[in-house]
């Protein structure tokens, strides 16, 4: 073993984090949908790869996109499996 195994998710590639929109700071929109974000409902931010910025996501928009991923993470394992066993 060379050390903890990585996480595809929060490493390089970008992070989530569930943040509340501050009460003085500006109000945000979901990259996605598009909808307001009001000052007091929690969102996810999700850090920019190779950059300082974030895109900010409601909390819908961001389990369809848990969603997509976990279809896609599934897909991969699947197509893992074969070249484990052999």
């Amino acid at each position: 073993m060379r050390g903890p195994t990585p996480c595809l998710i929060g490493t390089t590639l970008g992070s989530c984090s569930f943040v509340m929109p501050g009460a003085r700071g500006p109000l945000r929109e979901c990259k996605r949908c598009h909808t307001e974000l009001g000052r007091a409902k929690k969102c996810v931010e999700v850090t920019v790869p190779g950059s300082l910025g974030h895109k900010t996501y409601c909390p819908g928009c961001f389990a369809k996109i848990l969603d997509a991923t976990q279809a896609k993470l599934n897909s991969l394992r699947a197509d893992l499996e074969p070249l484990l066993a052999a």
